[in-house]
């Protein structure tokens, strides 16, 4: 409920079970619509187009055909940034720590404690980038869904795999030292295989 909340005040736009299939044909045209009255309103959107945190070190998008279908729909002076993250693979708020998607209040509450018992200036620090580019143009010439994720996923991966980086979490003690490589984490590429 008080994520539930945020999510209304920032005017997020709730997509059903798209990720798991489940979502109707009903709730996927009102999100869509919801989302086409912002744009021509001339309203920002952020749209993860693989829908998850990554399940594994690089990003596959597969099927998906949300980001697809609102690009091919679009008003006409809609400009298309591409975000892309680098650095936070092993991170605590990653599939990577726990194997699995991390529980939100469980590791906001942990982080909160991090910067209490690091004196909040002391936290270690990991290196993220965070590159954003213009790719309008580019997007609007795929021709079909396939191509159109392919681009996203090699403009995502253009750096490779992503390295697995534990870094510990407290100035004065190594909670990370005996920590082991995840296991295969249940969505991944190579769980599903």
């Amino acid at each position: 409920p008080i994520i539930s909340f945020f999510f209304k005040q920032m005017g997020a736009v709730p997509m059903g079970g798209i990720q798991r299939g489940t979502s109707t044909g009903e709730e996927i045209k009102k999100a869509f619509v919801q989302i086409e009255t912002a744009l021509k309103s001339g309203s920002n959107i952020l749209l993860y187009p693989a829908g998850q945190l990554y399940s594994q070190n690089y990003e596959v998008i597969k099927g998906k055909k949300a980001a697809y279908e609102l690009v091919k729909n679009m008003p006409e002076n809609t400009e298309i940034l591409l975000i892309r993250t680098t650095g936070l693979w092993g991170s605590m708020w990653s599939k990577a720590w726990e194997w699995k998607t991390p529980n939100i209040i469980k590791t906001l509450f942990f982080s909160i404690f991090i910067l209490l018992a690091n004196i909040l200036f002391f936290v270690p620090k990991r290196t993220v980038r965070v590159s954003i580019e213009n790719h309008t143009e580019k997007l609007k010439k795929q021709s079909n869904i396939q191509e159109f994720n392919e681009y996203l996923e090699n403009y995502y991966n253009i750096e490779g795999k992503e390295d697995l980086s534990f870094k510990k979490h407290f100035f004065f003690l190594n909670d990370t030292a005996n920590r082991n490589p995840p296991k295969t984490i249940s969505g991944s590429v190579e769980g599903e295989n």
